[in-house]
C-alpha cells in the first residue's frame, strides 16, 4: 500500500515538473520583447548581403524577429563598408576590447547579436527601440529609460551622463528634429538614426478603431498630442496633433480613403498650418496634414488609402521640416489623439 501511494506521489510529481518546466519555458519567451512584423527600407545591397548571416545568429539567440532591427543598425555603425569598417555592428567595446578590434564582419555579427538579445532579453516585453538606445549607450541605460522608447528620455539620460556638456552635432535626423548639437555622452539620436531604416509595409492595409495606416514612412514623433508650449508664438495651448519630424521631401500618405475638401497655402480655415490637406473620410472623421512643401492632391479629389498627397516641409508657422497630422470628429474640430488610432511601431 505504501509502494503504491510513494509511486503516485512520483507520478504527480514528475508530471508537475513537467507543468513547471513548460510554465517556466513560457515565461522565458515572455521575456523576449514581441518585436513585431517591422521591415527594412532603404538598406542598400551592401547591407542586405549580410541578412543570411544575421538571421542565423538571431535564431541562434532566439530573436528570430529582431534581424530588421540589427540590418538597421550594421547600416548606422557600417554605412554599409565592411571594408573600412570590417566591425560592422561596431560591439569590440562589448567585449571590454579597444574600438574595431574585431577584422571580421562575420565575427562582428556574431558578437553583436549576442550582445543585442542580452539587451533585449535582460526583462519582460523591454522595447526594442531601448535596447537599440541602449547599445549605443550602454545597457545601463534600460534601467533608467521608460518602459516605451521615448526620445525625450535619450536626451535626459545623455544629459545626466555628460552633465550638460554640449557639441556641436548635425546631420539629416538631428537637423529633422531641430537640433545642431548633441550632449556629450553617446548619440541621443541613435534610436531615431536606426529607425530610419526599419519600416511597416504602408500600402497592406490598416489596423486600429479607423483601419488607418501610417501618414509617414518611418515616423519620428518630435511633439505629442496635448498642453505644450508652442515653439514658434511662446504661447502654452493645446497641440491638436502629433507631429512627425520627417527629411524635408518625404512622401505623405493618406491614412484611409476619403475626399478632398480643403487643400491651400496658409491661411484661413486653416492658418498657421502652411501648405495644408484636410481629407474627409466621413461625415464624422477628417484628417488634417499641415506644413507641406507641396502638395499632391487638389479640392474634390477622391483619394485611396496609401496614396501620396503631398511631401514633407517646413511652411507656415514650422521650426523645421515635419508632418502635423491630426485627426478629427468634424472639420473644424473636436481633436483626437492620433497616437490612439494610428498603427504606431
Amino acid at each position: 500500500m505504501k509502494k503504491m501511494a510513494l509511486g503516485v506521489l512520483l507520478f504527480i510529481g514528475v508530471v508537475f515538473m513537467g507543468f513547471l518546466m513548460i510554465l517556466g519555458g513560457g515565461l522565458s519567451e515572455k521575456k523576449v520583447a514581441d518585436v513585431g512584423s517591422i521591415g527594412n527600407v532603404n538598406l542598400p545591397e551592401e547591407v542586405l548581403r549580410w541578412k543570411d548571416k544575421v538571421t542565423t545568429e538571431c535564431q541562434k539567440n532566439e530573436i528570430p524577429d529582431a534581424v530588421p532591427y540589427i540590418l538597421a543598425l550594421i547600416m548606422v555603425e557600417s554605412g554599409g563598408n565592411a571594408e573600412k569598417t570590417p566591425d560592422i555592428m561596431q560591439c569590440s567595446e562589448s567585449k571590454g576590447w579597444p574600438p574595431n578590434t574585431i577584422q571580421d564582419p562575420n565575427e562582428s555579427i556574431e558578437i553583436g547579436v549576442a550582445y543585442f538579445a542580452s539587451g533585449l532579453k535582460s526583462g519582460e516585453n523591454v522595447d526594442p527601440l531601448n535596447v537599440i538606445q541602449g547599445y549605443n549607450y550602454g545597457y545601463g541605460y534600460l534601467s533608467f529609460c521608460d518602459d516605451v522608447y521615448s526620445f525625450e528620455n535619450a536626451i535626459a539620460f545623455s544629459k545626466q551622463q555628460s552633465g550638460g556638456q554640449r557639441v556641436t552635432y548635425i546631420n539629416v535626423i538631428s537637423t529633422s528634429l531641430g537640433y545642431s548639437w548633441r550632449y556629450n555622452y553617446g548619440n541621443m539620436f541613435y534610436a531615431q538614426m536606426v529607425k530610419q531604416y526599419l519600416g511597416t509595409e504602408n500600402n497592406q492595409g490598416g489596423s486600429g478603431e479607423y483601419g488607418f495606416i501610417l501618414p509617414v514612412q518611418n515616423p519620428i514623433v518630435s511633439s505629442g498630442f496635448g498642453p505644450r508650449v508652442n515653439p514658434v508664438t511662446g504661447a502654452y495651448s493645446n497641440h491638436n496633433g502629433l507631429d512627425f519630424a520627417q527629411p524635408a521631401g518625404d512622401k505623405i500618405y493618406a491614412v484611409a480613403d476619403g475626399e478632398v475638401v480643403i487643400a491651400q497655402a496658409d491661411g484661413v480655415p486653416v492658418s498657421g498650418y502652411g501648405n495644408c490637406v484636410i481629407i474627409k473620410h466621413d461625415d464624422e472623421l477628417y484628417t488634417l496634414y499641415a506644413h507641406q512643401s507641396s502638395m499632391a492632391v487638389r479640392v474634390g479629389d477622391k483619394v485611396k488609402q496609401g496614396q501620396v498627397i503631398g511631401y514633407v516641409g517646413s511652411t507656415g508657422q514650422s521650426t523645421g521640416p515635419h508632418l502635423h497630422f491630426e485627426v478629427r470628429l468634424s472639420l473644424y474640430g473636436n481633436f483626437v489623439d492620433p497616437a490612439t488610432v494610428l498603427p504606431m511601431p
